[in-house]
């Protein structure tokens, strides 16, 4: 049996120690290499522990499926039979298979036309967002639930953070709200101890929550999100920001869901911390023909400087960025700039391709993609948010230090 040689964090978090996001222990990470003494040593970034990731994308159901497509180069969308353009054309999609589970769906309408009076009317592009968002939220729940419900300490609270569709109109938002709370119910959480929130976008809702982490809070982000349907193909062909061959910076119709268990920072084998900063950017930036790294350059020197890691130990770079070359070529020179050591093919990744134009949905994945790999790599990775025209978000994930063992 092992303990710890000095007092775990306060709160639950030091009492679920090794039962989180690992299948197995990981070792220490290693001491990073100096930073440079004669730069301005910039303050700690606060942060979170990432306790479990769940991720449900055209290419992959779990970080580890996911991390295996991106490894073989098998994430590219492709044309859809379902969906054409003006012409009758198929277009490119990112589709996801388990978008269309009919018992899911059933389940859902059923138990929203008991609740809602009208029932809300989600179309075919909601209903397979709804359906991806309840798998991931159900595989949350159940670890929510194993990890913290059995805790003796004082009662817990979990805040759940939905990040839905920018279109859907309140009824939607409403319905979906109350379906949520009804899944973590079904997980056995009492309804009294699940708090609400609906944050426009999860950078800037991270970087709150780590600063006001409470000790008895815990948060599930999710974002679910559908754009397969001929409903958003019409309509973004009609104001020009469909993706095809004559407007490759357009969108590629897309769909998924991913999120995250987040606790207050604690040390422990399978815990993984989480530190991220954001920055608003001009939106006259989006029209702009190349798009300047700086800005996540200067992010990435603040966190890596406040964590005392040398940009050497950084193993890998997981992007959010999508279709558009402008967005990739950034992160390239970003890369080149802050870790010159990692490979562009290998090391540096998007998921932007592998789930096409879904809201926030990829940046929420690349996050739990990351939290899995810095356990399998143990070593901290960076986490790039830069395919929104108006926000540049950049987080540091790593694997926590795990209290060594007594006798």
């Amino acid at each position: 049996m092992s303990t710890t040689t000095s007092p775990p964090a306060p709160g639950w978090l030091g009492r679920i120690g090794g039962r989180l996001l690992a299948r197995q222990p990981v070792a220490q990470v290693a001491t990073a290499p100096a930073v440079q003494q004669d730069a301005v040593q910039e303050p700690p970034c606060p942060t979170l522990s990432i306790l479990a990731g769940a991720l449900c994308t055209p290419h992959g159901a779990s970080a580890d499926e996911l991390g295996a497509a991106l490894a073989a180069n098998k994430v590219d969308a492709d044309l859809d039979r379902e969906l054409v353009d003006d012409d009758g054309f198929p277009v490119m999609s990112a589709r996801c298979e388990q978008a269309g589970d009919a018992a899911v769906r059933e389940e859902i309408a059923d138990w929203l036309d008991t609740c809602a009076t009208p029932a809300p009317r989600f179309g075919d592009e909601g209903w397979r967002a709804l359906v991806l968002g309840t798998a991931v939220l159900r595989e949350l729940a159940d670890r929510a639930a194993g990890l913290l419900g059995a805790d003796e300490g004082a009662p817990l609270t979990l805040q759940l953070a939905l990040v839905l569709p920018a279109d859907w109109q309140m009824e939607q938002r409403q319905a979906a709200s109350m379906w949520c709370r009804q899944v973590l119910a079904q997980a056995d959480w009492p309804a009294v101890r699940i708090g609400l929130a609906e944050p426009a976008a999860p950078a800037p809702h991270i970087a709150r929550l780590a600063q006001q982490t409470e000790k008895n809070t815990a948060t599930i982000l999710l974002a679910f999100c559908s754009h397969v349907g001929q409903e958003t193909v019409d309509r973004w062909s009609a104001n020009g920001t469909l993706f095809t061959s004559f407007h490759p910076r357009g969108h590629i119709p897309g769909e998924g869901a991913a999120g995250l268990l987040l606790g207050p920072a604690a040390d422990g084998a399978g815990i993984v911390h989480l530190s991220l900063e954001a920055e608003a950017c001009d939106p006259a930036s989006a029209s702009l023909k190349r798009l300047s790294p700086q800005r996540l350059n200067t992010l990435a020197g603040r966190l890596l400087q406040g964590a005392a890691i040398a940009p050497a130990a950084i193993a890998m770079v997981v992007a959010d960025a999508g279709a558009d070359t402008r967005h990739a070529l950034e992160l390239m020179e970003f890369g080149g700039a802050t870790a010159p050591h990692l490979d562009n093919a290998s090391d540096i990744v998007r998921l932007g391709p592998a789930c096409g134009a879904c809201g926030a949905v990829p940046f929420v994945a690349a996050l739990a993609l990351a939290a899995h790999a810095a356990l399998e790599h143990d070593a901290p990775l960076l986490c790039v948010g830069n395919d929104a025209p108006h926000l540049r978000a950049l987080a540091l994930v790593r694997p926590a230090p795990t209290p060594q063992d007594t006798p």
